[in-house]
């Protein structure tokens, strides 16, 4: 016997679908803005479902939003420890290197930019890291 079929796979990172049943054909998002007050600005969340009729749009969205809360509720008893990185003077000189003088492609210059990362050090990420 094939030890392939027989061993069952189960991990964090693993998502089963079942490849012959796929009631959901298509699926459309769109996220606009939603003013509830002059100060506070959400998100809205419009879905369009498609389905083969099995089951309704209705269904598929809680079938959906199940297997995900089922994926992340691991992540809630996770116990993240920062690692104490040893900073040397070599460390801190490339943490001050801005990056135009990386020698970055125009659209990945641009998107640093864009969320106001302006050296290698902006924000400490990469002195901050975490361990599962």
């Amino acid at each position: 016997m094939n030890k392939w079929c027989t061993t069952p796979i189960f991990s964090l990172d693993l998502l089963q679908i079942d490849a012959v049943f796929m009631p959901v054909k298509k699926v459309n998002y769109t996220v606009e803005e939603l003013k509830t007050s002059p100060s506070l600005v959400k998100d809205k969340l419009i879905l369009e479902i498609w389905t083969n009729g099995s089951i309704m749009p209705q269904e598929a969205i809680i079938q959906a939003s199940n297997i995900l809360t089922d994926l992340f509720t691991p992540l809630k008893y996770l116990n993240l420890k920062t690692i104490d990185n040893n900073v040397t003077k070599e460390d801190k000189k490339i943490s001050q290197v801005l990056i135009e003088e990386l020698q970055l492609s125009v659209r990945a210059y641009n998107c640093l930019k864009r969320a106001q990362i302006h050296s290698v050090a902006t924000k400490n990420y990469i002195i901050n890291c975490f361990v599962f």
